[in-house]
């Protein structure tokens, strides 16, 4: 997680209130001062979607390296199939799903594109988004895994069908 990014939205909007879930595994020093970030630590993963529901945009603001240029964040996909706007760092997983969300790569583009959604009057769930994430359900992939190991157990894909496979994890 990119911390600065985060510290730069707290200072740049302080009428705004940025929410942080989850276990924290590093220094986060340079968030307690302010007085509009929460962190709420770790929460069960069921409570998830009733914060979602309250959520304006969801951002997962990265650094860039090594580790998250070969990395899925699994989060993007949560917080699409949730109907959330989202702001992401533009990393090679992220970018696969860039007509469903926006990228932004710098502090001032990830304040540029949360007001680009609020001006233009999205913020909180929208089900159209979510509905368009309905075939990255994991049930959709063991579907689509099922519908592989058939066709290969009965000689191979029929009707000309090419076949693919995802896997978010």
């Amino acid at each position: 997680m990119d911390l600065g990014i985060i510290r730069y939205l707290a200072s740049a909007r302080p009428e705004w209130s940025l929410l942080l879930i989850g276990e924290v595994q590093t220094d986060i020093s340079v968030l307690r001062e302010l007085p509009n970030v929460y962190l709420l630590g770790r929460r069960k993963y069921e409570s998830l979607p009733a914060y979602c529901k309250a959520f304006d945009i969801a951002i997962l603001p990265f650094v860039v390296n090594e580790l998250t240029l070969s990395a899925n964040p699994l989060k993007v996909r949560e917080y699409l199939a949730a109907g959330l706007p989202v702001v992401a760092t533009p990393l090679p997983e992220v970018v696969k799903l860039d007509s469903l969300l926006r990228t932004a790569r710098t502090q001032e583009e990830f304040l540029d594109q949360i007001e680009a959604y609020l001006k233009e009057g999205q913020r909180g769930p929208n089900l159209e988004v979510s509905r368009m994430m309905e075939p990255e359900s994991w049930d959709e992939k063991v579907e689509e895994l099922s519908r592989i190991i058939t066709d290969v157990s009965d000689g191979g894909p029929k009707h000309g069908r090419t076949l693919t496979a995802g896997w978010a994890a």
